[in-house]
């Protein structure tokens, strides 16, 4: 709640604040879909999926993240083998309903995308999308990202941005916590494991490296090493 990096950044009216926020809320809706099974947290996740896809397209990744929920629930209800299960949950009705909310909703918000798709594909201004994403990759330079033509790819977020962005007692709980997650490997840790490998892996290839691109993984990484250190104190006497 009080990590500078996220306040700082929330001064700038930027879209990660928002994108941050329902991709949370989008991830509690995942969860509660794979715990429940029910039609209207599989409807809740697929709208807010769209929600946050329409604030920045990165959102869309949130749909494997649904599917791997999903495909975990179909295998855990039956014992049939694997083929089986696995055809049954790829063609399950509410994974359809949630990913038809999740395409109505983004049109909805960003009607553009259907209307003049080649929008996507100009880049005249910086604001243009596909300006910013050559910029973002390297194939541009600008002066704000000479910064980052020496830096080590995925390296240099854990060893210079988070912490600034959260400090290194908490950036050092985020790699115990992500390390803890994967040796559980629960349903929910793999949930979010596979988001934050999705989002990471896409945004910790890029040859820019600004701090406002670490504010969506921060409530995630900090539950996930919440869940650790609880884990830890319930271990503990219990003065």
């Amino acid at each position: 709640a009080f990590a500078p990096g996220a306040i700082q950044q929330g001064h700038f009216y930027i879209v990660d604040g928002p994108f941050g926020l329902l991709s949370l809320a989008a991830l509690g809706a995942i969860l509660a879909a794979l715990e429940r099974g029910s039609w209207r947290w599989y409807a809740g996740a697929g709208l807010l999926i769209g929600a946050t896809a329409a604030v920045k397209l990165t959102g869309l990744l949130l749909g494997p993240v649904l599917l791997v929920a999903h495909l975990q629930r179909e295998m855990a209800l039956s014992e049939e083998p694997w083929p089986q299960r696995l055809g049954r949950g790829l063609l399950g009705r509410p994974l359809w309903l949630a990913g038809g909310l999740a395409a109505l909703t983004l049109v909805a918000l960003e009607p553009y995308l259907v209307v003049r798709p080649d929008l996507i594909f100009r880049a005249r201004t910086f604001a243009d999308f596909a300006a910013s994403a050559q910029i973002a990759a390297g194939d541009v330079l600008r002066p704000w990202t000479l910064v980052d033509v020496h830096s080590v790819a995925y390296l240099h977020h854990w060893t210079h941005l988070f912490p600034l962005v959260v400090g290194w007692p908490l950036t050092l709980a985020f790699l115990a916590g992500l390390v803890h997650a994967g040796w559980r490997r629960s349903p929910a840790s793999l949930v979010a494991l596979t988001w934050v490998g999705l989002y990471f892996g896409l945004i910790g290839g890029l040859h820019a490296k600004p701090v406002r691109y670490l504010v969506p993984l921060v409530p995630v990484l900090a539950w996930l090493a919440a869940d650790l250190l609880a884990r830890l104190c319930h271990r503990r006497p219990k003065r």
